[in-house]
């Protein structure tokens, strides 16, 4: 799987290739301060926005995984909206 990033005007865009059909789950984490961490603040909710496929949110955690898998069998556009987490 080969991965290229694209950022521009408040969007991110991510091209995955050579992906097998399958059933698939996305966590997206904004790591806003660039340290390659998730910040977590009381009881491990994250403080930086995050967005999961199928645009899941959970209640006290994240969704269930059968919240945010997708089937892929070709080529798709998949929007995935962040927001701060809700506990």
């Amino acid at each position: 799987m080969l991965i290229r990033r694209q950022m521009s005007k408040g969007r991110a865009e991510f091209l995955l290739f050579e992906i097998t059909p399958a059933s698939y789950a996305i966590a997206v984490v904004d790591d806003a301060d660039n340290d390659g961490k998730m910040k977590t603040g009381f009881m491990g909710i994250p403080t930086e926005k995050v967005g999961f496929s199928n645009n899941a949110s959970g209640r006290f955690g994240p969704p269930t995984s059968n919240d945010v898998v997708f089937e892929l069998s070709a080529p798709r556009t998949i929007n995935i909206r962040l927001g701060k987490a809700k506990n």
